[in-house]
């Protein structure tokens, strides 16, 4: 086996973690900015709502449209998790650094956890108003209602 420099070894594998660290967040953020965006889309756009109040198969397919990558975010996060553990044993194995020098760049698994939380949590409510097209509707009414008061019984647009 080829002997290894520690400095080069300790280098490539912080490189490797730091990388991790800022592709779960950048992945997270990005990932809930774009649910929220089709959430509010959803919400907000009456062509949507009545698109989708015409079959529930729609309103299931686009429930599916949630539900996929939440699990593939949340696998993916899982697997990143995994793999920082890995090259933090690796990193104590090496011994060069002392752990204080790099543990910041681990994610504690109660953050990764809630930010996963964060993340997942439009899908969650973009599930349930597919599924539950009552609520939704009962929102619209609600807003509606509450548009037309403000507008003295105009329609708004």
């Amino acid at each position: 086996m080829q002997e290894v420099n520690p400095r080069e070894a300790f280098d490539h594998l912080y490189s490797a973690l730091r990388e991790y660290q800022l592709r779960f967040i950048e992945s997270s953020l990005k990932g809930t900015g774009f649910f929220i965006i089709c959430l509010g889309w959803g919400l907000t756009s009456e062509r949507a709502q009545s698109f989708l109040a015409t079959d529930p198969k729609f309103r299931l397919a686009g429930a599916i449209g949630f539900l996929l990558p939440s699990l593939a975010y949340i696998f993916l996060s899982a697997r990143m998790l995994v793999v920082m553990r890995n090259i933090d044993r690796e990193l104590i194995a090496l011994d060069y650094f002392p752990r204080a020098y790099y543990s910041y760049r681990l994610m504690e698994l109660r953050y990764a956890i809630a930010t996963m939380i964060v993340a997942v949590a439009p899908c969650i409510v973009g599930i349930y108003l597919l599924l539950a097209p009552s609520v939704a509707r009962n929102y619209w009414d609600h807003h509606r209602s509450d548009a037309q008061h403000e507008t003295g019984g105009k329609q708004a647009h």
